[in-house]
């Protein structure tokens, strides 16, 4: 019987590294917590709705973990399983994807 454990090993651990967060300088870290941590779910709760549907957690999840047009959610993993961001990271966050989507389709030329 062949060893299918490697294959298997190999391949979570790539998608691992894709799902990889980018690690947040410890000034970033202190900044998210000076302006107040909130969980992906308040933070989902705190976005409007589009079309009627809430934005997901796993949505936000995915913005810190692999981002949008280039730009990613700041948060930090503390204190267990969970992400923790900001309202202020929020803002931010949809700053510069405006920024990027405007690049993309050529408003700020």
């Amino acid at each position: 019987m062949p060893d299918l454990s490697e294959p298997f090993i190999t391949s979570w651990a790539s998608r691992a590294e894709r799902l990889e967060p980018v690690q947040p300088s410890a000034a970033v870290a202190e900044r998210l917590i000076t302006e107040g941590l909130i969980s992906l779910v308040q933070a989902a709760a705190t976005l409007p709705s589009v079309r009627g549907k809430r934005v997901s957690t796993s949505s936000i999840f995915r913005w810190i973990v692999k981002g949008k047009h280039g730009v990613r959610l700041e948060a930090i993993k503390m204190g267990g399983p969970g992400y923790w961001t900001s309202k202020p990271a929020l803002a931010r966050f949809a700053a510069a994807l405006t920024a990027a989507e405007s690049r993309m389709i050529g408003l700020d030329s």
